[in-house]
């Protein structure tokens, strides 16, 4: 008997064959394949911000052949463990690239306070502060957190998404099965 904790915790797709996991275009053997768009949006809709600890693929009963299944599964998991590694590399390079535009900013800034202290003309001293400085400097301060705050955060439920359907069971069953349930 299913357990609420275990339906509410799981995501179901049909598959028509085995192909509808992986790209069209690509005729590698399964166990190198890309995987398919489609396929990654779907599961990106169906696990949404939820914790999902089962992946079930249905497909009709003649058409399952367990061997393949085992390589397709173990696919599924590099690849979505390749896909958290990517992710992870760009939330790291989007810190990176906001921290080098806040220093970028900061300085700017700090250079404009250095210029309004000088004993520069009044002429230069303005065209330092008021037209060059202090508008880079904002400039590069807002893009700098807007990097580490909006675009991190972006990639963060991405990040999220990867973590969640790697870690989850992914399960093949017979089409029939589920039918049944109905």
């Amino acid at each position: 008997m299913k357990t609420l904790k275990r339906i509410l915790s799981s995501v179901h797709i049909a598959l028509d064959d085995y192909d509808d996991i992986f790209s069209d275009f690509d005729i590698s053997p399964y166990n190198q394949r890309a995987l398919s768009k489609d396929f990654l949006d779907e599961l990106k809709t169906r696990v949404g911000d939820g914790k999902v600890v089962r992946i079930v693929l249905s497909l009709p009963k003649d058409q399952r052949n367990v061997e393949l299944e085992r390589e397709i599964k173990t696919r599924l998991r590099e690849a979505f463990a390749q896909k958290e590694g990517e992710v992870i590399e760009e939330i790291e390079r989007i810190k990176r690239r906001g921290m080098k535009f806040l220093s970028i900013g900061l300085f700017f800034l700090a250079s404009a306070v250095y210029f309004q202290n000088t004993t520069l003309p009044h002429s230069i001293r303005d065209v330092l502060v008021e037209v060059i400085t202090t508008p880079l400097g904002w400039f590069f301060t807002w893009t700098g957190l807007s990097f580490l705050i909006e675009d991190s955060a972006e990639w963060k439920r991405e990040l999220a998404f990867y973590t969640t359907i790697k870690n989850a069971t992914i399960e093949f069953i017979d089409e029939e099965e589920v039918l049944r349930e109905e």
